[in-house]
């Protein structure tokens, strides 16, 4: 596991895989699907194709996660 603290949040990367499947089109698509803990909630997973797997992707949809959680109105309290 790989802990990861930003955004005053606390973040567990449980593990990651990577994946392929069959597009619409008919092409193979990489994805690389990550499960994490975050600040005590979850697992959550993201799943991103393989192109976009950057850090800055990975936290962006992160946090976008712990927004809808409402989770940094509870840090503040």
């Amino acid at each position: 596991m790989q802990e990861i603290k930003f955004e005053d949040l606390d973040v567990v990367l449980v593990r990651s895989e990577e994946t392929t499947e069959l597009g619409p089109g008919g092409e193979l698509i990489r994805y690389v699907t990550y499960r994490y803990t975050l600040s005590g909630f979850g697992p959550f997973e993201i799943r991103l194709p393989l192109t976009e797997d950057t850090e800055e992707n990975i936290k962006n949809a992160i946090i976008e996660r712990a927004k809808k959680l409402e989770l940094f109105k509870k840090k503040k309290q």
